[in-house]
């Protein structure tokens, strides 16, 4: 079922989109098209972040949307598109002005072939009179045209007005407001008949709650043992980035951000985090993560849905491979490549940083982070950084460093011994192979 929901601003689009999210009974993706720009932005997408269930994935994507929902599709899938009219305006304001229609046209080819559920919401802004710029004017257009073009690829259209669902084609709604506010435009369901995937909530302070806990707060466990103590050891997870957009290369100083699939990774290795310790599931109680872009943003992101505090720590950034800066392994000489990973200490690509300097700053990172008093810190970091850091655990030799692979999203944990001991490796998983580091 493909739905497009349209109503003006704080006219409960959104809140029906999440509700029929809810009602499919399927795993739901949020694909996010917000760009923070600004401090009001930032407040509205953090708004919408708390109000969403916690076992949801969540997608960021301003602007390839056609390709992401491409990615994202599965039959056991509901995705959530919001909304299409931001992801318009970052279209309209990018620097390249064919963009706009090349990802409209892969948005319209990709929906017939997307499997499961979609849900896609945007503003009805031309209900008005014309505006006077420019810019105005064409967004009107471009969003008359674009909508015109999904409604008639769509099997149900919903108006939303001052909350209440107006249905204009396809199937009557089988769901409503649990806080009393939606009429069904066709014919009303009782709420025990609608498929749950949550109980009726109570609602304290307009958030949804669920037995003691709020719903939205994200993906991480919930239960605390002992102030996060568990047999009076500390832990850490290492968390290697997700998949970035342009592949695995040798990337240090050069970034990417992470892509679709990049992102449904990290959050799916939050919500496996705290199982594997004893009995007991212990609660993140900080986040460190590498500056780099493609570690950054899922640790700020993870950071404002838990409320955890982040400390970026350059310390944690990729080894800097000179000339070697986002090339494939294939680009390079094999001979040099082969010297890389059978003699990283004896070897450095031009213009690189040294394995020993590596060494020594991520050591020196590692050691601030055991310093800091946390039970259980997250640590979002690269592939170099965590083989640096289970060497100097296993005592391991530069070679045998670069023989632990560390595919994206790869959770790494370690215990940490209070008073004497030394730290030890709990687990170090992962399903992907590993290609370049990066």
């Amino acid at each position: 079922m493909k739905t497009l929901i349209l109503g003006g601003v704080r006219s409960g689009k959104s809140r029906l989109a999440e509700r029929l999210a809810v009602a499919s009974g399927r795993q739901v993706v949020y694909v996010a098209t917000a760009v923070p720009g600004d401090a009001e932005m930032l407040r509205r997408i953090e708004a919408h972040r708390r109000h969403r269930p916690q076992d949801w994935l969540v997608v960021e994507e301003p602007l390839a949307l056609g390709q992401v929902l491409g990615e994202l599709a599965e039959p056991g899938r509901c995705l959530v598109v919001d909304c299409l009219t931001l992801w318009l305006t970052n279209l309209l304001s990018h620097a390249d002005p064919a963009r706009l229609g090349s990802e409209r046209i892969a948005l319209l080819e990709a929906l017939p072939a997307l499997a499961g559920d979609l849900v896609l919401v945007g503003n009805e802004t031309n209900m008005g009179v014309i505006p006077l710029g420019e810019i105005s004017r064409r967004y009107c257009d471009e969003a008359g045209l674009l909508h015109q073009a999904l409604a008639a690829r769509c099997d149900r259209v919903v108006l939303v007005v001052t909350g209440l669902p107006q249905l204009l084609k396809g199937p009557s709604l089988d769901v409503v407001d649990t806080a009393g506010g939606w009429a069904q435009p066709t014919r009303r369901v009782p709420s025990a008949s609608i498929p749950q995937r949550f109980p009726t909530p109570e609602r304290v302070s307009g958030l949804p709650i669920v037995g003691k806990r709020q719903i939205g707060r994200g993906l991480l466990p919930r239960n605390r043992v002992g102030a996060n103590r568990v047999e009076n050891d500390r832990f850490v997870d290492l968390l290697r980035h997700g998949a970035v957009v342009s592949g695995e290369r040798f990337r240090g100083v050069a970034d990417a951000r992470l892509s679709a699939r990049g992102f449904a990774q990290m959050h799916a290795a939050a919500a496996r985090s705290g199982r594997g310790v004893g009995r007991h599931s212990p609660l993140y109680d900080a986040l460190f993560s590498s500056p780099a872009r493609r570690c950054a943003e899922p640790a700020r992101e993870l950071a404002a849905r838990h409320g955890l505090p982040l400390e970026l720590m350059p310390e944690l950034s990729e080894r800097r491979f000179g000339a070697w800066e986002n090339r494939l392994a294939g680009e390079l000489p094999s001979a040099e490549l082969k010297r890389f990973w059978d003699d990283p200490a004896g070897f450095t690509p031009p213009g690189a940083e040294p394995f020993e300097a590596l060494r020594e700053r991520v050591l020196r990172g590692w050691d601030r982070i055991l310093g800091h008093r946390t039970d259980f810190p997250l640590v979002v970091t690269h592939g170099g950084v965590i083989r640096v850091i289970l060497g100097q655990i296993l005592d391991l030799s530069a070679a045998a460093m670069m023989r632990i692979e560390v595919p994206p999203a790869c959770r790494t944990r370690l215990r940490v011994p209070v008073g004497e001991g030394r730290p030890s490796l709990i687990f170090h998983g992962g399903a992907e192979p590993c290609g370049a580091v990066s």
